[in-house]
């Protein structure tokens, strides 16, 4: 499974940057509904707590493989020089965003607090460069905010990535869009398909298993609330006329039959009594492809 890398280092706060949800039941339900925290819980500093989260699939399994890439003493984190830094790896069929951010005290979130330099940070070597963007981050002890035993400060960081879809349709039709589609976590996304003239649809696979779809010239299937990667798969097949005519010169025997059927399906059969004419035993039908 491959893996795309993301990095995280964290500790303060600085207007205009990257935050997560705040506190409050809804946001706080929401972000379950999102979110699985990954148990990364070192003995830690016993003023302060810190939490490390990723975007969820459908089956509650991370998007993202998050180690930890820096760190002081282990079980250590002093104000000031206690420092935890974050990568995150894209598991296969994501794509890393980026990384959001909490620190509260008292129920007061203090964003990107900037001490002596940022809570969170571009990363460990770069305290004073504020985390704005990319797959590293550094959470940084800068200085109290007024945290103790009773009252602890805790730092939450969020990685955050997109789900993607792959399209791909055989030979007889396209599909739109093609290829590999980035989807916002949590959004719909559609996907229409047209048969090339003389063909129709076959079949629909999604996430490999088929389903039921219409033998028609066009469809489309809609991806609701995606929340994990899936593939979608359509095929086409030609589409062929047959005509049942009585083949008489000047005279009408019965009126012609015409029937559309995909390639290697059965043929349509005739709809009614053996045809019949005076003074003439029918014999069968006598097959011949239409110029």
């Amino acid at each position: 499974m491959g893996l795309l890398l993301a990095t995280l280092v964290a500790f303060g706060v600085v207007a205009g940057t990257t935050q997560a949800f705040a506190g409050g039941d809804a946001v706080a339900s929401k972000q379950a509904d999102k979110y699985t925290e990954i148990d990364m819980q070192e003995p830690y500093i016993k003023d302060a707590e810190l939490h490390v989260y990723s975007v969820k699939d459908d089956n509650g399994s991370p998007a993202a493989a998050i180690t930890i890439t820096h760190k002081n003493s282990a079980g250590v984190d002093p104000q000031i020089t206690g420092v935890r830094e974050y990568t995150a790896a894209a598991k296969e069929g994501w794509v890393f965003k980026n990384w959001t951010y909490e620190q509260f005290l008292k129920d007061k979130d203090y964003g990107n607090y900037k001490g002596i330099f940022y809570s969170f940070s571009k990363d460990h070597n770069n305290k004073s460069i504020p985390y704005t963007s990319g797959n590293v981050i550094s959470v940084n002890r800068t200085g109290t905010i007024g945290e103790s035993t009773l009252i602890k400060r805790i730092y939450k960081v969020y990685a955050n990535l997109n789900p993607t879809i792959t399209a791909t349709a055989g030979e007889g039709g396209s599909i739109t869009p093609a290829g590999k589609t980035e989807v916002t976590y949590g959004e719909n996304q559609k996907y229409n398909f047209t048969a090339n003239e003389g063909y129709i649809i076959a079949s629909l696979k999604i996430d490999g298993v088929e389903q039921t779809v219409e033998h028609t010239a066009s469809g489309s299937y809609e991806f609701k609330s995606v929340k994990s990667p899936h593939t979608i798969e359509v095929s086409f097949v030609r589409e062929y006329t047959i005509t049942y005519t009585d083949g008489v010169d000047n005279e009408a025997i019965f009126t012609d039959q015409v029937y559309k059927a995909a390639s290697g399906s059965d043929t349509p059969a005739f709809v009614g009594t053996a045809p019949s004419r005076k003074d003439y035993v029918f014999t069968g039908w006598t097959p011949t492809v239409a110029d």
